[in-house]
């Protein structure tokens, strides 16, 4: 399973920002440019590195403590 900080990385190279950036209550939706295309693309990112996140829960991802909590890490 992959940490906090692997998550965090990937998670920042999505949405092209630095990982120091990223807070736990980072909300995606306030940073320029995110959609459901970025989404998506997180999700995908995510699945490669080992974490798992039903498209049905896409919808729920509005955080990066969303994305731990999904991932079982918070």
């Amino acid at each position: 399973m992959p940490t906090t900080e692997t998550i965090r990385s990937t998670v920042a190279e999505v949405l092209e920002i630095a990982p120091e950036q990223i807070t736990p209550q980072t909300c995606f939706y306030d940073l320029p440019g995110f959609d459901s295309v970025t989404i998506l693309s997180l999700i995908v990112a995510l699945d490669d590195i080992g974490v798992e996140i039903p498209q049905a829960k896409a919808s729920e991802i509005r955080t990066f403590e969303d994305v731990l909590k999904l991932a079982k890490l918070a």
